[in-house]
């Protein structure tokens, strides 16, 4: 009984695991670096990068952005909810914006990493 148990433990630990390393599967083209939109949220947002409208990130989706290497400006935004802040896109590399739902309604909680 002890063995059956460790084993389903050890197997949900490596599916788990396995999930977060393949998260985002997208490469930059040569030379370029990648905004990536994680939309932790329950519905659609529009994305703005540097002023200009670009293709929404549905619910619970993401959407991967090819840009030069450089501080980029994103505003997000759905119905009255907002967000505006400067991104640094670093050459070969992800930059994640994941965006959630704030208590307060009128913005979004965005935590930027860098992969």
């Amino acid at each position: 009984m002890r063995c059956a148990g460790a084993l389903g433990i050890i197997a949900a630990a490596l599916l788990f695991a396995g999930c977060e390393s393949d998260r985002y599967d997208h490469r930059p083209p040569a030379g370029l670096g990648s905004l990536i939109v994680d939309n932790f949220t329950g519905s659609g947002v529009d994305v703005f990068i540097d002023g200009e409208p670009v293709e929404r990130v549905g619910s619970w989706r993401d959407r991967a952005y090819d840009l030069a290497p450089g501080v980029h400006r994103l505003a997000l935004r759905d119905g009255g909810r907002f967000f505006g802040g400067d991104v640094d896109v670093l050459r070969d590399r992800l930059t994640i914006a994941e965006v959630y739902e704030d208590p307060n309604w009128s913005t979004f909680r965005v935590i930027l990493r860098v992969d």
